[in-house]
């Protein structure tokens, strides 16, 4: 099901919304996404963790972070859905349990949710964007709704007023547009719910062998010792070099 009778924008390319995908299994995103979805209705998108709510929500995070809950914006947007200090702010006021210094993954999520849920709200009772606006519109909506989660409510409302605002043609949206008809594709939202998170490598120091660390992990264990095999047999490094020793001696006599 595509929500979004355009493309999107074309500065979104393959790499990044692989990156999105990615980054979206190796967090384990899918099950928190899930978890939230049937904790707080995303407006527009039906109750609970549908899979067209999931896709935009997915569009949204891999729009604001590309899914990378680690990124913090230099202005103070963090995590996942780039909340501010000020939108924080917004939502302790409206009455939501949650900590600009101290966030958890699941907690950016639900807030980014509850401040388009906000958005969304203010969209269909404020008498400017009543009267200038298609209000009753369903994509409409939805695009305004996303346009002020980036641009801010004010800013918006007034180009509304000014009759200057299109909101097919702002960037915002169009990217999430892009993102949406990838991450709405059945294959994409397949392998974010089933592949597994790819296994983590620790990169030894620059200048020094992996084989060789510093400080207590130093001392081999018994089992690292053991690291050649012949015949079916362990033998122990120092055994083999001694063994390697003799012959070479035995060679040049």
């Amino acid at each position: 099901m595509f929500l979004f009778e355009q493309p999107g924008s074309q500065a979104i390319n393959q790499n990044e919304k692989n990156a999105s995908l990615t980054n979206a299994i190796n967090n384990e995103l899918y099950p928190i996404v899930s978890k939230v979805l049937n904790q707080v209705t995303l407006n527009h998108f039906g109750k609970g963790s549908n899979d067209t709510a999931v896709a935009i929500l997915f569009s949204v995070m891999a729009t604001e972070s590309r899914c990378d809950p680690t990124r913090n914006n230099p202005g103070g947007a963090k995590g996942l859905m780039q909340l501010t200090k000020i939108c924080v702010e917004e939502l302790i006021r409206l009455g939501q349990s949650i900590s600009y210094e101290d966030m958890s993954i699941e907690d950016n999520i639900k807030g980014g949710i509850m401040y388009l849920n906000y958005l969304s709200n203010r969209i269909l009772k404020d008498k400017v964007v009543k009267t200038q606006w298609k209000n009753g519109d369903y994509l409409n909506n939805i695009s305004l709704m996303m346009t002020c989660y980036n641009n801010g409510f004010g800013s918006v409302k007034k180009a509304i007023n000014n009759k200057t605002f299109k909101s097919d043609s702002a960037k915002y949206f169009n990217d999430i547009k892009s993102f949406y008809n990838f991450w709405s594709a059945g294959g994409t939202l397949k392998r974010v719910k089933t592949e597994k998170p790819a296994v983590k490598t620790e990169k030894p120091i620059t200048g020094q062998s992996a084989a060789s660390p510093t400080g207590p992990a130093a001392t081999p264990t018994k089992k690292e010792e053991n690291i050649y095999i012949s015949n079916h047999l362990l033998i122990k490094e120092n055994t083999l070099r001694n063994l390697i020793y003799t012959a070479l001696i035995k060679t040049h006599r």
